[in-house]
């Protein structure tokens, strides 16, 4: 995550792509990845809700500092970037 407030801080646009909770993403989507993410769960249970782990890593990015050049303003890519 600390890659992801860098980049936001150099005013990058970042995307966040989830899967289907059934298979996750297919090969061809993850190709498109920079960095991928992984959320730690149970062993005994290892996928999670999709509105869970949305919600997860929408948390996570709200705890990530932008101060550190100023830039409070990032922008997340659109569908078409």
């Amino acid at each position: 995550m600390e890659d992801l407030a860098f980049n936001l801080n150099l005013g990058a646009k970042i995307a966040i792509i989830f899967g289907p909770e059934r298979s996750g993403l297919e090969n061809e989507d993850i190709a498109y990845a920079n960095k991928i993410i992984t959320i730690p769960t149970n062993p005994e249970y290892g996928s999670l809700n999709l509105s869970h782990a949305a919600a997860i890593i929408s948390y996570e990015i709200s705890k990530l500092d932008f101060k550190v050049s100023g830039n409070n303003n990032y922008e997340f890519a659109n569908a078409n970037e």
